[in-house]
């Protein structure tokens, strides 16, 4: 048995999870591993069948809900006769799959997430899933244009206006008033994680809820924290744009801002996943806001690191530990955005410092977190699992 089914993801977010589940895939058959992909938007759901009776070393999706669908005669999970363990991996908070992805599940389903917290969250109110692992996504090296460094800062995040939410959060605030306070709680401390933030709002008003009630409460409110993302991400672009720092941005929707016109941004179409790379390698910096994953590792971070980009990025106690601020890259907190317009001024303006957190920031992610250092992780993890 040395097969490997990949349930190929749809085209969503440009693109991104498909380009993953390829590179995962590419990495995993250089290393020997019969990798069979199967694309649902093509091939339709009911084609999943010819799979039932067949085993494998292990069954992939990515945020994939096919892990739910059963059979109309007996409500069985189809997935329940395909044999070998079911991965689903993340990459957003649980809360936003709970329906899709968590909230039932067939035999040896497992969970594997970029965040610490994101594990810990599934643990605890998930106990269908059999087990989590922590799997980053890895990154690609471009391999063409070299490393020729001609836009100062690039953001590859899109635009969302956070205002078109509020009608829907002063409802919820009306309806649930730990709403209002949970956001307040998020907003005072941006390295808490979304259920610190909600856990310590329950206690504070006396609250007993069972963990089924939680997650209802937690899946009532989510929007906020999607909200405060595109909040979080309007601010961080538009007080670097305030300090005189040029940005290019890779969205056209990014006309709807209200900075749009600043002589400092540049604002360019959108790119795949592929064409991110060649625009990594010519960035000097890249710019990444974190979409609530307060213990987690992006795609962005990696594929910036290994085209000698070096990373300025909001905290997350995951990129603290693993790499050293200042040296390998640049974090700041969400609270300190002046702090961090005047550190990208700093290396904008010291070439040598600049190529030096590169080279070093090169050299780590190189040796730990390409795609092939992720599919080399998976294929440890499979062991313990089917030992």
């Amino acid at each position: 048995m040395n097969q490997i089914l990949i349930y190929k993801p749809d085209n969503t977010c440009y693109n991104i999870l498909n380009f993953m589940a390829e590179q995962l895939g590419g990495a995993l058959a250089s290393l020997g591993i019969d990798v069979v992909y199967y694309d649902a938007s093509l091939d339709g759901a009911k084609g999943i069948t010819d799979f039932i009776g067949k085993r494998f070393l292990a069954v992939i999706g990515f945020q994939s809900a096919a892990f739910k669908v059963r059979f109309r005669k007996d409500n069985a999970f189809l997935h329940d006769s395909i044999y070998g363990p079911k991965i689903n991996i993340f990459f957003d908070h649980p809360i936003f799959l709970h329906e899709d992805c968590l909230d039932d599940a067939p035999n040896d389903y497992y969970i594997f997430t970029h965040d610490v917290n994101y594990m810990d969250f599934v643990k605890k109110y998930y106990p269908q899933v059999k087990d989590v692992f922590l799997l980053p996504p890895g990154g690609c090296c471009e391999k063409e244009g070299g490393f020729q460094k001609t836009i100062e800062l690039s953001f590859l995040g899109s635009y969302v206006n956070y205002r078109r939410f509020l009608p829907s959060i002063r409802d919820i605030i009306r309806k649930e008033r730990l709403a209002g306070e949970y956001l307040e709680c998020l907003r005072a401390d941006s390295a808490k994680s979304q259920e610190e933030a909600l856990k310590e709002v329950v206690r504070s008003n006396n609250r007993l809820l069972s963990d089924n009630d939680f997650i209802r409460l937690f899946d009532s409110i989510k929007i906020i924290q999607y909200m405060l993302n595109a909040y979080n991400r309007e601010k961080v672009v538009e007080r670097i744009l305030n300090a005189g720092i040029n940005v290019t941005a890779y969205d056209e929707v990014w006309r709807s801002a209200p900075f749009y016109d600043s002589p400092f941004l540049n604002i360019r179409p959108a790119v795949t996943p592929e064409e991110s790379l060649m625009v990594y390698s010519k960035s000097k910096l890249s710019l990444n806001v974190m979409s609530g994953h307060k213990a987690g590792f992006t795609e962005r971070i990696a594929n910036s690191m290994l085209n000698k980009s070096v990373v300025v990025s909001d905290y997350s106690s995951c990129l603290d530990e693993q790499y050293e601020n200042g040296k390998e890259l640049i974090l700041f907190r969400l609270e300190e955005l002046d702090e961090v317009s005047e550190r990208i001024k700093e290396i904008l303006e010291n070439e040598n410092l600049r190529e030096e957190i590169a080279d070093r920031a090169y050299k780590r992610a190189y040796a730990e977190d390409t795609w092939l250092e992720r599919a080399k992780l998976l294929i440890r993890y499979l062991y313990d699992i089917n030992c």
